[in-house]
């Protein structure tokens, strides 16, 4: 994807329709206050490149609604340490691909329901989140396919620290008659203290026969043999967990070209993992 290295920063504070602009990069600042609806629109045949950065405390209803032909990445970074809510809408109609990267890296306390409907034929879709739970993040996916040859992968990577807890729900359906259509998933927490609490509750619902479906989920401590061979190259415990920590979240960076807005997420998901 060609873009422009130019970066758009609007600030949003309330209920408002958004145009994505094709061939930019676009900053949005949202700030909750008490209750917030935001509709972000991709136009039919547009493409680029976008990044969401949520503050505040309250309630956002979040809808992003992409038209047939649009090819958009964005990246939404959860940036509120108080309590948030946020129920999210992503619509993808036909010929759409859409990359969905999410940041939730804060200490606040956060609920948040992410739905995907793959309505149109063809529609693609790649989620990828990482997390840190210092508090408490309850986070549910519910991907729907209702279109034939529609395609979705959802990735998640999670880490959990003392005091933590973190409960995430992955469900993915293929309705009945949606032939050829892909539904996949794949979660990985690590916990980093005893006692920390985290749930993974990966779900499929297939009412389809001529289809592919997958998932995989696993919880633990991290993995033994990683440690020992970072320990021993000299690195200290506490410094084997910080790059087995950033190994897992740095990934959703990529999505970004603007070298200077990676370089700031990367700077703020250093200072969360090291302090």
């Amino acid at each position: 994807m060609s873009i422009s290295s130019s970066v758009f920063e609007y600030n949003i504070e309330t209920s408002q329709r958004y145009e994505l602009v094709s061939d930019q990069i676009s900053t949005i600042n949202i700030t909750v206050k008490d209750t917030l609806d935001i509709d972000i629109v991709g136009l039919t045949d547009s493409k680029g490149t976008f990044l969401i950065n949520v503050y505040g405390s309250g309630q956002l209803n979040l809808n992003l609604h992409f038209s047939p032909y649009s090819q958009w990445n964005f990246l939404y970074m959860n940036r509120s340490d108080e309590h948030l809510s946020v129920n999210e809408m992503v619509t993808l109609e036909a010929h759409t691909t859409i990359s969905a990267n999410y940041g939730e890296l804060t200490n606040g306390k956060h609920d948040k329901v992410s739905a995907f409907r793959l309505i149109g034929e063809f529609s693609h879709l790649d989620v990828q989140g990482a997390s840190i739970a210092f508090n408490e993040l309850k986070w549910k996916f519910d991907v729907v396919h209702i279109a034939k040859d529609s395609y979705a992968m959802v990735k998640n990577h999670a880490v959990v620290f003392k005091g933590g807890t973190l409960g995430l729900e992955v469900l993915g359906t293929i309705e009945h008659g949606y032939h050829r259509s892909k539904t996949h998933q794949e979660t990985r927490v690590i916990n980093l203290d005893e006692g920390v609490k985290a749930i993974i509750n990966p779900k499929l619902i297939i009412n389809e026969n001529d289809v592919e479906a997958s998932h995989a989920a696993s919880v633990g401590q991290p993995d033994p043999e990683a440690v020992y061979y970072l320990q021993s190259r000299g690195l200290t415990y506490a410094k084997t967990m910080e790059m087995i920590t950033l190994g897992y979240l740095m990934p959703i960076v990529d999505v970004i070209e603007n070298e200077s807005i990676r370089e700031e997420l990367t700077q703020t998901i250093q200072t969360k993992v090291i302090g």
